[in-house]
């Protein structure tokens, strides 16, 4: 049998109902290894309480492998979904040169001496519908002992960043509303969102010669523990959708099963952190912003709506 990385509903709490609030209750077990391109297999790591890989690279493969289970322990075939989902840094970065480009110097001071004044100038450009990207979603079917084996090729044009690889297993059978359409129909605050993006994307500001993710992990300064809190920060967002019972009438837990695997993509080919101008100036600006970035901000804020944006065009194997 495989040695499961993540089982019950997720990271590293225990969940209400366990699997489910009736009698049947549903299961599912998931884990997953990093192939690199010499064909070495790498576990993950914890950073955080969470399970991480964070040097990924362009051709490295996520190989994965998951249970579906009802009545606790029995297996029975189900479907699941796989995503990989993050901020949308290759549309923040240029959006934060563009926002430099075009300020006046008076606007320039007035950031620098005033709390806040930034991160709520840089809210009110960012488009919320393209706050966020979703690389590839796809939806499977585990096997009549409910296991099912899969894969993921980093491909060439996804770009460098911190990103979440998504395992869930959670929907409605009686409203057929599944894990593929859940995405991220939850409202969220667009200011928490940008100030918690930016605080990421700032820490690049001291990173020597052309700064950009590689020279982050080389100069121990872009750690994995952007990646990990932007994959706890996924759990607690997805967790929010409600769910019903499975084809078998057994229950899941609050929310489902969400089973993230935190990623930090190294692709010095497609890196929009290296884009970044104007970063001593960043770096003031934040440091003089008092906005508080915590998780309830992040995910009580219903203000705004945002949605994932699906990218089809990055499709990394089945």
């Amino acid at each position: 049998m495989p040695s499961w990385m993540i089982t019950g509903a997720g990271k590293y709490q225990t969940t209400k109902w366990a699997g489910g609030s009736l009698a049947c209750k549903t299961a599912f077990k998931s884990l997953v290894t990093l192939k690199d391109k010499d064909g070495k297999n790498q576990n993950p790591t914890t950073t955080k309480g969470q399970l991480s890989f964070n040097n990924v690279e362009v051709g490295d493969v996520l190989e994965y492998e998951v249970f579906t289970g009802a009545d606790k322990t029995k297996a029975e075939s189900d479907e699941f979904s796989v995503s990989i989902t993050s901020l949308n840094w290759s549309y923040l970065i240029p959006t934060i040169n563009q926002l430099y480009a075009t300020a006046s110097k008076q606007q320039l001071a007035y950031w620098e001496k005033n709390n806040n004044a930034f991160i709520d100038s840089l809210s009110k450009l960012v488009n919320p519908q393209r706050l966020f990207v979703t690389y590839s979603s796809q939806l499977h079917q585990t096997s009549s002992d409910g296991l099912y084996k899969g894969n993921f090729t980093i491909p060439s044009n996804i770009p460098s960043g911190p990103m979440t690889f998504n395992l869930l297993y959670g929907y409605n059978d009686e409203a057929r509303s599944s894990d593929a359409s859940r995405a991220w129909e939850n409202a969220i605050n667009v200011a928490s969102w940008v100030a918690f993006a930016v605080e990421m994307i700032v820490s690049l500001a001291i990173c020597p010669v052309t700064g950009g993710v590689g020279c982050g992990i080389a100069s121990a300064i872009f750690t994995a523990q952007f990646a990990a809190e932007m994959a706890n920060m996924t759990h607690e967002h997805l967790s929010k959708t409600t769910v019903g019972t499975n084809r078998y009438g057994c229950s899941f837990p609050n929310g489902g099963f969400i089973h993230n695997y935190s990623l930090l993509i190294n692709n010095p080919n497609n890196d929009p952190f290296g884009q970044l101008e104007n970063k001593e100036e960043l770096k003031q600006d934040i440091q003089s912003s008092t906005f508080e970035i915590t998780k309830e901000k992040l995910l009580l804020g219903l203000s705004l709506g945002g949605l994932f944006l699906l990218i089809s065009s990055l499709s990394g194997g089945a």
